[in-house]
């Protein structure tokens, strides 16, 4: 029997050697391209969900523009001069008040219950 050359054996070890490393390395990408997707489809809807809360909490200026404007409660302003506003705050309620309210006798109204005396 004839041996084969020691040059044709180790082309052929380095051709399976490339072939074990090839299929290793496939077999680790898959797995961290896997990873890296389920990592995603947690880390997507965290990312939104903490943008949506910080733009509440501090949203920019061109967004408050676009919300509802919350206006203060209105407050009368007084015309400086006038005195007249300046009396009736000045008076005391006692003498508003009575002037408003009318002396009204007390009335009771029959109903329409049975007497039972």
């Amino acid at each position: 029997m004839t041996h084969p050359r020691p040059s044709t054996l180790k082309g052929w070890r380095i051709i399976i050697f490339a072939l074990v490393a090839l299929g290793f390395g496939h077999k680790v990408w898959n797995s961290l391209s896997t990873l890296w997707i389920f990592l995603l489809n947690i880390l997507i809807p965290i990312g939104l969900i903490g943008i949506v809360i910080y733009l509440y909490k501090y949203p920019p200026k061109w967004l408050r523009k676009m919300s509802l404007s919350h206006r203060p409660p209105y407050t009368r302003q007084r015309k400086k001069g006038n005195k007249d506003i300046k009396d009736k705050k000045t008076r005391p309620l006692r003498a508003i008040s009575n002037q408003k309210k009318k002396d009204h006798p007390f009335r009771v109204i029959d109903g329409n219950k049975k007497k039972s005396l």
